[in-house]
């Protein structure tokens, strides 16, 4: 009789990609939270209608500080650990056991025997030598978790940018200092996986596009005490020069405030 039983375990990941799917969860959690409240009216530090213990804009964002330094602390302490599976983490195991076979009691046992002559006198060979190889290397290329990870902050950052350019009862000064806080956990968590040579040049552009992001959102949050921040204005200067005679041209220090090479200092060019 034969008793089979298979054991299935959900797929195991190395801490490392673990770390980054928690932090684009509550970087996503983060951004729905702040993309709900102008219509929240119990919203903001000075709500008198505030539920007990909720966390206001700037927690927030500490709070993503916080798990993406963590992250980094992790990888700073033992980077080998951090990107490898656990091994103590139990592996799918078939438990075939074959049942006890019965002892046959009619069986001949043979006997050892001890060989003589000449054939007794050659030396045992020595078992083969097992080849050296060396350890497999490590894919240690993060670049899918990674721009999973960070592709979510521009979600955060407009998210912000919606909330600072409205009417809310948040003082903008903490939440400013907060996503300038952010600004420079992305960038020395980035800068701790590219040395440990974990990022290539894509997850690197995709963090600079992020951090740019906050930028913006820093921008909005950036106005006294709790006034709403504007959008960017672009402003265009149009130069008008009055027209020459005709035939001139003006010359180049007269269109750009540096002479040419080889250009004589005179008069303008008359065709």
């Amino acid at each position: 009789m034969i008793v089979t039983g298979i054991l299935l375990l959900p797929t195991v990941f190395p801490h490392a990609v673990q770390d980054l799917a928690d932090l684009k969860t509550v970087i996503d959690s983060t951004a729905a939270i702040i993309d709900a409240a102008p219509n929240n009216s119990s919203w903001g530090f000075f709500g008198a209608g505030s539920p007990a213990g909720s966390l206001g804009t700037a927690d927030l964002i500490a709070n993503i500080s916080t798990s993406i330094l963590r992250a980094k602390y992790l990888l700073d302490v033992d980077k080998v650990a951090w990107i490898t599976i656990p091994s103590n983490t139990p592996v799918s195991v078939n438990t075939t056991q074959p049942s006890p076979a019965q002892p046959d009691t009619n069986a001949h046992t043979p006997t050892a025997s001890t060989p003589t002559g000449p054939e007794s006198t050659k030396p045992t060979p020595p078992p083969p030598a097992t080849p050296k190889t060396d350890a497999p290397a490590l894919n240690t290329s993060l670049d899918a978790p990674y721009t999973f990870y960070i592709s979510s902050i521009p979600t955060l950052a407009n998210a912000l940018n919606h909330l600072g350019r409205s009417w809310h009862k948040e003082l903008n000064s903490p939440v400013a200092a907060a996503i300038d806080a952010l600004q420079q956990t992305l960038t020395q968590f980035s800068t701790s996986m590219l040395e440990a040579e974990l990022l290539g040049s894509a997850s690197i552009l995709r963090t600079i596009r992020a951090s740019s992001s906050l930028e913006s959102a820093q921008v909005a949050w950036g106005r006294a005490l709790n006034l709403p921040g504007t959008a960017p204005v672009r402003r265009e200067v149009e130069v008008v020069r009055p027209p020459l005679a005709k035939g001139e041209f003006y010359t180049h220090k007269e269109l750009w405030g540096t002479r040419a090479v080889g250009e004589k200092v005179g008069k303008r060019f008359v065709a």
